[in-house]
């Protein structure tokens, strides 16, 4: 919208990403920086750190950053 009014947009800034990849591919093809904060990796990263969550379970969460549709199909409780 900004742009189809004729601005100017430089990037985006944000307090935190997911990191998705669908995601970092819209920005990429929107010709858009986006600078976070903090990301999904290092939340991680310092939760398996401070014993929050196990090495398995940063296994499965990293597993759902890749592709969530498909993580949640494969998790998903009947």
């Amino acid at each position: 919208a900004i742009r189809e009014a004729g601005g100017t947009v430089k990037g985006m800034v944000a307090i935190f990403t997911y990191g998705l990849p669908v995601a970092d591919e819209n920005f990429t093809e929107a010709n858009c920086q986006l600078i976070a904060l903090s990301d999904y990796e290092h939340m991680i990263k310092k939760a398996v750190e401070m014993d929050y969550i196990s090495a398995t379970e940063k296994v499965s969460l990293m597993e759902w950053r890749k592709d969530p549709k498909a993580w949640s199909e494969q998790h998903k409780k009947n």
